[in-house]
């Protein structure tokens, strides 16, 4: 079963239609300016019809050719040619987890504003978040002497449950780059190595806890 679900994450991970688009005009006489909205599932390609040649702002997101738009991870970006701005959303039909907060060097107060878990924990050096879901058991925020976030570490229950590899490497490869591919422990950055802040690393098999993992979320400096 360990070989089932590590091929399957391993496949999913090596591997990446609804639509809904409006637009309006600007009232400015020259240049007319038109404005989109666009919210596309990961992989989806849409052309924007009248758009012009677009740029992205963030190609880690969405990529153009001409019109047309590739999304690629979750997450908002704008494109824009000379005559069109269109604002971007992209999503994913694998959602296992939310995922934590990425503010590294950031606060405790950061971290709370942000999370929508109960905190069932707190320490000067950490806080750790119960989850409710069947799959994610919680998340632990770690900070240094000077109370700056320096890691994350999320545990989750797979129960050598093949749909659940399936699920994750899905719900990863829609979200994050990866770097290296395994059959145990799979590496991944939040974005293109220049641009990259996290550094995150899934381990489908902990020694001693039969059925668990664990993800861990560190800071990534190129």
């Amino acid at each position: 079963m360990k070989k089932i679900l590590s091929f399957l994450l391993l496949a999913v991970i090596t591997v990446g239609m609804s639509t809904a688009l409006t637009s309006c005009s600007s009232e400015d006489n020259e240049p007319e300016v038109k404005t989109y909205e666009i919210k596309l599932k990961v992989g989806e390609i849409f052309d924007v019809t009248g758009s012009g040649d677009l740029i992205s702002e963030d190609r880690f997101i969405a990529t153009t050719n001409g019109s047309s738009v590739k999304a690629l991870h979750v997450g908002k970006t704008v494109l824009h040619s000379s005559t069109s701005v269109v604002e971007i959303e992209v999503y994913s039909q694998y959602n296992m987890f939310d995922e934590p907060y990425l503010g590294f060097g950031e606060t405790k107060e950061e971290v709370k504003n942000y999370e929508k878990r109960v905190l069932m924990s707190e320490s000067d050096s950490e806080l750790f978040y119960k989850s409710s879901g069947a799959f994610e058991h919680g998340v632990a925020y770690m900070f240094d002497k000077d109370g700056k976030l320096k890691a994350i570490l999320l545990i989750f229950n797979h129960k050598y449950d093949a749909v659940i590899a399936n699920n994750l490497g899905h719900h990863f490869a829609d979200r994050y780059l990866p770097l290296s591919v395994s059959g145990n422990v799979s590496y991944f950055l939040n974005n293109y190595k220049d641009k990259a802040t996290a550094a995150i690393a899934i381990e489908l098999f902990i020694k001693g806890y039969d059925g668990w993992g664990q993800i861990k979320y560190i800071p990534f400096n190129d």
